[in-house]
């Protein structure tokens, strides 16, 4: 009884799009039976399905961290979900991966009160760009944005010519061009971006040029913060300490970063599916202990579900 239990503990969903799963294989002298056991929160589960909880269901109900958690049928469960093995990685990855993504390792992350989530687009990027960007500034966004889509399958970054099409604006400002799409960017920022998102998962974005105040800086300077905040935008990355120097996500200020082999790294990581989306660090990392003790007894992966709202 008590394995039964720890094995179903490893199928409580982590949150509102993604569950993990575990197959609880019974040998018997005749046959072998597959189990499948995934629960979700009963609030989310209201949300999602238009049906009425059963007396079956609240006898199956699992309380867990003040919460009550439904469990969901094979047909439910498979019915808009797409299964992935985890993606091991090695210890030094991961722990910069948690700095880029959660500050973990950053003095200006030590606010007991204060949690970082794990951010991304899960719907295609649509990029409008503002009659008052430079064309030099479009051009080099627009080969970013190219060659990072066509690396990675579940990026997809697109340029749109109406402003009602996109989700995603860049714009300048200077002497010539005063309007500024969004005021929650100071205006004595030189280069800065704002994000919005619901559920973690990022819906639309400014990114904004000004250069009011920095008329002295080269196209070139220009072009290469540009393309540093614009990474950072597709998944509210942090710039980390544990980042080489010269590559876009370290935290040593220069003109002359690169998108890096880590950079690009983390980023696949960052869209791939093989680990949830949307956690916080203490459950990422949480994630990560299950699936390797899991793998350790049974020589198998923990799978990941994901869902869409």
């Amino acid at each position: 009884m008590k394995k039964i239990i720890y094995l179903v503990l490893f199928c409580l969903l982590i949150n509102n799009n993604c569950f993990s799963q575990k197959k609880n294989i019974t040998n018997t002298k005749t046959d072998t039976v597959h189990q499948l056991r995934a629960f979700m929160s009963l609030k989310d589960y209201s949300k999602r399905y238009n049906r009425k909880v059963t007396e079956n269901d609240i006898k199956n109900f699992i309380y867990k961290d003040r919460d009550t958690l439904i469990l969901i049928s094979d047909k439910d469960f498979y019915k808009k979900g797409i299964s992935v093995p985890y993606q091991p990685k090695d210890s030094s990855f991961l722990e910069t991966y948690k700095d880029v993504i959660y500050q973990k390792y950053s003095s200006r992350a030590k606010n007991p009160d204060r949690k970082n989530y794990m951010r991304l687009w899960r719907t295609p990027i649509k990029i409008y760009f503002a009659k008052s960007l430079d064309i030099e500034y479009k051009n080099a966004i627009i080969k970013t944005a190219n060659m990072l889509s066509k690396e990675i399958d579940s990026l997809n970054i697109t340029i749109v010519d109406e402003l009602e099409k996109s989700n995603y604006i860049i714009y300048q400002v200077d002497d010539k061009n005063s309007y500024r799409f969004i005021k929650q960017i100071s205006s004595n920022k030189y280069i800065d971006y704002y994000l919005y998102w619901k559920s973690n998962k990022i819906y639309d974005a400014m990114l904004e040029l000004n250069l009011t105040n920095y008329k002295t800086e080269s196209k070139n300077t220009n072009i290469n913060h540009l393309i540093q905040n614009f990474f950072k935008t597709l998944g509210r990355f942090y710039e980390s300490s544990k980042i080489p120097y010269g590559s876009i996500l370290s935290n040593i200020t220069s003109s002359r970063k690169e998108i890096s082999k880590l950079d690009m790294e983390i980023l696949k990581y960052h869209y791939s599916f093989g680990i949830c989306k949307g956690t916080d660090l203490e459950t990422f990392e949480e994630q990560h202990i299950k699936a390797k003790e899991i793998f350790k007894k049974t020589g198998r992966h923990l799978q990941f579900t994901h869902i869409d709202d």
